[in-house]
């Protein structure tokens, strides 16, 4: 009797802690966004090579660590809670005496709280840090500018904590020295992502 009375009141409070657990996880993470995520992916860069010059075409690879801020975001609903930070760093390796390093933070915002059909997640971005040219030879070097990048994309969960992604963004140089003469201009360098991530 004892025991079927234990029994009894582990189950009960099993059931209790399952049933004030699962809506808090998924109200705090967000339906099929869990709270890290880790992406290594492959990069094309469709490079702005100047005025009236053809856009020079460089594949490379990089990686991403992502961070789901709806945790942090409080009870109520907010902007934060569809958003996520992202740390990030990529390169090209040298291609006919050019390559390429882009690094730095972005934030993602994700339209809806649960994927269209249950697999489309789109979502905007928004990234800023360090992008890097450098060119060997006699008259080579190298240069760092801030880039301000911009961008959209989707995202597509996959059973066991997978997730595909694909990214379009623009990365934005502000004061390129690639007009003709050397004048500065806005450089628009198109950058194209495939991502395969495993979530946390």
């Amino acid at each position: 009797m004892r025991i079927r009375t234990c029994g009894a009141v582990a189950s009960l409070l099993l059931a209790s802690f399952l049933s004030t657990t699962a809506p808090l996880e998924a109200q705090a993470l967000g339906p099929q966004r869990q709270l890290l995520a880790v992406e290594p992916y492959y990069s094309h860069i469709m490079l702005d090579a100047g005025e009236g010059e053809d856009r020079i075409g460089l594949n490379g690879f990089g990686g991403r660590l992502w961070l789901n801020l709806a945790p942090f975001s409080g009870p109520s609903d907010n902007i934060i809670g569809r958003m996520a930070l992202g740390l990030f760093v990529s390169g090209t390796p040298e291609d006919e005496g050019l390559s390429t390093l882009h690094y730095g933070a972005q934030f993602d915002y994700f339209f809806v709280d649960y994927p269209l059909g249950g697999r489309i997640d789109p979502f905007i971005s928004l990234a800023g840090g360090g992008f890097r040219v450098k060119v060997t030879g006699p008259f080579g070097g190298s240069e760092t500018s801030f880039a301000l990048t911009p961008g959209a994309g989707i995202r597509i969960p996959l059973a066991n904590r997978f997730q595909l992604r694909g990214d379009a963004r623009d990365i934005i140089i502000f004061g390129s020295e690639t007009g003709a003469g050397g004048d500065s201009r806005t450089a628009h360098n198109w950058e194209f992502l495939a991502a395969l991530g495993v979530t946390f």
